[in-house]
């Protein structure tokens, strides 16, 4: 079996996530689903997401597309125990969104960029 390979995450260089987790996150955002549950962005552009409402969020290599309306789906992956990536599409492949991990609540907060 080969070695799974590490990349290191473009925000953060010292996270690193594993290439299959990447590309299978890809895969989930070119897919034609329906991303459930809807969730709403604040006025700032900021998603948040609850650990909790996504099972396979609970462990380590788990991903999960949410969507905020008609700004498109994300994809997020938990790439350690408190360490989770976030991703949108845009023009030129995956783009890697800001991720605040809020641990008393199981609160996951992305803050959206212009497409």
């Amino acid at each position: 079996m080969p070695a799974i390979q590490w990349i290191a995450t473009e925000l953060d260089p010292r996270k690193m996530i594993a290439i299959p987790t990447r590309d299978a996150v890809l895969a989930l955002l070119l897919a034609h689903l329906s991303a459930s549950p809807p969730h709403r962005a604040a006025p700032d552009g900021t998603v948040t997401v609850w650990v909790s409402e996504h099972p396979s969020l609970e462990a380590v290599g788990g991903i999960v597309r949410v969507d905020d309306g008609p700004r498109g789906p994300l994809g997020i992956a938990r790439i350690g125990r408190t360490s989770f990536v976030a991703y949108q599409l845009d023009d030129q492949g995956l783009r890697e969104l800001p991720v605040e991990v809020d641990l008393d609540d199981g609160a996951l907060r992305v803050r959206r960029t212009a497409r």
